[in-house]
């Protein structure tokens, strides 16, 4: 690694986190605008130093939603849109590509998780579902949960985007994220707010 790579890499993650407080909320549920989520969460996973040693030619980001509900799925929308804005982003020196569901349940999360080789489940709004089901399904298929929605730690989700005293938060529950495989560096680790539960 060449000299000074981790301190610019720490200033421009640095920048993302600035505006997304800058641009304020997208949605009710989802308080960092999508459209900044998506380089925040490149961004957290090029941190993650098991995605090196990931068999696969890709880095497949699989997004979980649901159609019926209409905040999922404006979600679902913008974030569709904000991948292609992202150009062609690579994470550990792999491709990303990202795949849609419409989920349902936890056993066919689960599936489509290892039936794609996912190694992140993102997690849109939802109601009426288990969400801790849904992130156990993620974890069991060996893919890190992430979300736009704070309170989805509560129910097992690794990694999250919010505000905490109306500055923007990067949440990573320590030991999902562990049950995940991932391994974060520590500039990441210092950043982040950091829970163990």
């Amino acid at each position: 690694m060449m000299p000074g790579t981790n301190n610019s890499r720490t200033r421009r993650f640095g920048a993302l986190a600035l505006a997304a407080l800058l641009l304020g909320a997208g949605t009710a549920e989802v308080v960092v605008p999508v459209e900044l989520q998506v380089p925040l969460l490149l961004k957290v996973l090029d941190f993650d130093r098991s995605l090196r040693e990931r068999p696969g030619e890709a880095v497949i980001i699989l997004v979980a939603f649901q159609s019926g509900f209409p905040v999922s799925r404006d979600l679902r929308e913008r974030l569709d849109s904000s991948r292609g804005s992202a150009g062609s982003a690579s994470i550990q020196g792999k491709p990303v590509r990202w795949v849609f569901l419409d989920v349902t349940g936890a056993a066919a999360l689960e599936r489509e998780v290892r039936g794609q080789d996912a190694a992140v489940v993102y997690l849109a709004p939802m109601r009426s579902i288990d969400l801790g089901a849904l992130t156990a399904a993620a974890a069991a298929g060996g893919a890190l949960s992430v979300t736009g929605d704070l309170d989805y730690v509560s129910e097992g989700v690794a990694v999250a985007f919010g505000t905490r005293g109306g500055r923007p938060s990067i949440l990573i529950n320590l030991k999902a994220a562990r049950a995940a495989g991932a391994d974060f560096g520590a500039q990441l680790l210092q950043l982040a707010e950091i829970i163990d539960r």
